[in-house]
């Protein structure tokens, strides 16, 4: 089955004139204060995001050896006693590092881990540059419209 707007995953109805088809690509590398770092072998993961086994999924993908999760509501405000307590479970757990998303490190407080440098797993959307193209074409218009 087709849909309008030409695609076959889609809603019966949809009016698009254009869909976009995209997927996560887990990338093999993550970044820790900017800059890259070599991929932790044990890593301790925390976040605050919807779905976090899509992204436990992704890092053991890439073969590392979790040994360890603080899984927190989307959008989470981390405070100093979140980020203790993980620390203290990743310590336990024996890892080499505290690894979370893009999303979630710069809401993670500023303190000094004892398990190890903080990472974020970088995931790329294969196929994303049409649908980033469109999303910045439509806020380009917004916004000279004042």
């Amino acid at each position: 089955m087709r849909f309008s707007c030409g695609t076959a995953r889609c809603r019966p109805g949809c009016r698009l004139d254009r869909a976009f088809l995209a997927r996560r690509r887990p990338e093999d590398s993550s970044i820790a204060r900017g800059r890259p770092v070599e991929a932790p072998r044990r890593p301790f993961l925390v976040a605050g995001i919807a779905h976090p086994e899509r992204f436990a999924a992704d890092v053991r993908g890439l073969g590392a050896a979790t040994v360890g999760e603080a899984f927190f509501p989307d959008h989470h405000r981390f405070s100093e006693a979140d980020l203790a307590s993980t620390l203290r479970a990743a310590a336990a757990a024996g890892a080499d590092a505290l690894v979370t998303t893009e999303k979630d490190l710069p809401r993670l407080p500023d303190v000094t881990a004892p398990a190890g440098p903080r990472a974020a797993h970088q995931v790329d959307i294969e196929g994303g540059r049409p649908l980033r193209e469109r999303v910045l074409a439509v806020a380009r218009r917004a916004e000279a419209r004042g």
